[in-house]
């Protein structure tokens, strides 16, 4: 009898928990919380296997943009259906400690490349934005480069 309790007591605990788990990870986030990055962890950062650099202030910049973003987790057939052929910007954001973050940046949509889909509830993004971010860094480069 005892134990039938004890069963029941943690099996409503479980129940509870995965559900507070479940809402939570539906619930509307600012887009840099979702991405979770430190710019100060910096080692590179990438767009679209392109452009690279370690310089931490376009981390600060990438992140202060996006930070201005509210999104929402959407579940893979959604993304699937609707979203999937959209042009965007692929970043990967490598950390001094070798872990690294990788996502895609779409008008009204992230792909986390852990597997989590994401729409922007307050977009679109400004693509626009990204491309002259792209475009700078570029040119960063290239006089690095050059020198």
């Amino acid at each position: 009898m005892k134990n039938k309790k004890y069963i029941t007591i943690g099996f409503i605990a479980a129940v509870l928990f995965f559900s507070v788990e479940l809402i939570n990870d539906y619930k509307e986030k600012n887009l840099g919380d979702v991405v979770n990055f430190n710019p100060s962890d910096l080692n590179y950062l990438d767009i679209d296997m392109e452009v690279h650099t370690n310089e931490k202030i376009y981390a600060e910049k990438l992140i202060e943009f996006i930070s201005q973003y509210r999104v929402q987790k959407i579940r893979s057939k959604v993304w699937e259906r609707e979203y999937s052929a959209t042009k965007g910007f692929t970043f990967i954001i490598s950390k001094k400690n070798g872990d690294s973050v990788s996502f895609t940046i779409q008008q009204e949509r992230l792909h986390y490349h852990s597997s989590d889909y994401y729409k922007v509830l307050n977009g679109p993004i400004n693509m626009d934005w990204l491309e002259n971010f792209k475009n700078e860094l570029e040119q960063r480069q290239k006089l690095i480069n050059s020198n």
